[in-house]
């Protein structure tokens, strides 16, 4: 895959996650196209949860200490990216946060 690829693709996702204002609906659904051709179409119910902005900012530094039977300690960085929405972290909670 080469890097101008790589970065449309990575342009869709965030058109289709951020639903960017003034965006035509022939270029969303173009977005779209794009971001299921490239094969890590997101989770509805990630994708609904990332419109609504139903996750926290932090740093990547901050420890995960969510509910102690849950909580890792490992840095936020280091938790997995929500498939199909990259700048999100899923936590061991199972909060997102946008680091």
């Amino acid at each position: 895959m080469t890097d101008h690829t790589i970065q449309a693709i990575e342009s869709a996702r965030r058109l289709v996650t951020c639903r960017a204002l003034g965006v035509s609906a022939l270029t969303m659904e173009y977005a779209h196209a794009i971001v299921e051709l490239a094969g890590t179409r997101p989770n509805p119910i990630d994708l609904r949860r990332a419109n609504e902005g139903d996750f926290l900012r932090a740093a990547g530094d901050a420890e995960c200490a969510g509910a102690r039977e849950l909580a890792c300690g490992r840095p936020y960085h280091e938790h997995p990216a929500v498939p199909g929405i990259e700048w999100l972290r899923r936590l061991c909670d199972g909060r997102f946060v946008k680091l």
